[in-house]
């Protein structure tokens, strides 16, 4: 019964995900991954499935720091939809996709967050454009982008 409820659960999620992610063209649009006529990208859709699957329970299926995991960290889990991003390399990395895929894989232990060096590039690369689709488009003025 839980799992039937979680993969339900899951299915809508990603429906929504799909409908919100359609509507995401216009200019007033945050998302920074391409969303095309026929709705978004593969990797967006993966993305949100592995990022539910891995960092919910801590950053809230929203990505705003709300998970039911996040009560009892000393440290509440980043909003990922509003906080900039201060701890990401931009420059070392070379993109920011690149600093947020090396962020994720290493953790920040300190802060309660472990790293997930063992997922697949391939996933990593699919939650870190997931998490780049859901954050505010970076400052112009600030340095390094967040």
């Amino acid at each position: 019964m839980f799992c039937e409820s979680r993969r339900l659960t899951q299915r809508l999620a990603v429906g929504g995900l799909i409908l919100m992610l359609a509507g995401c063209g216009g200019s007033e649009s945050n998302s920074q991954a391409s969303v095309g006529a026929g709705g978004p990208a593969p990797a967006l859709v993966k993305g949100a499935a592995l990022f539910r699957a891995n960092c919910a329970i801590c950053h809230g299926n929203g990505g705003k720091g709300d998970g039911s995991g996040a009560a009892g960290l000393a440290v509440k889990p980043r909003d990922l939809t509003s906080e900039p991003y201060r701890y990401v390399d931009v420059a070392g990395a070379g993109s920011e996709l690149n600093a947020i895929i090396a962020y994720i894989k290493t953790g920040r232990v300190e802060n309660g967050m472990p790293p997930f060096a063992h997922l697949p590039e391939a996933d990593l690369d699919a939650i870190s454009q997931y998490v780049l689709s859901i954050r505010p488009k970076p400052d112009a003025a600030a340095p390094g982008g967040g």
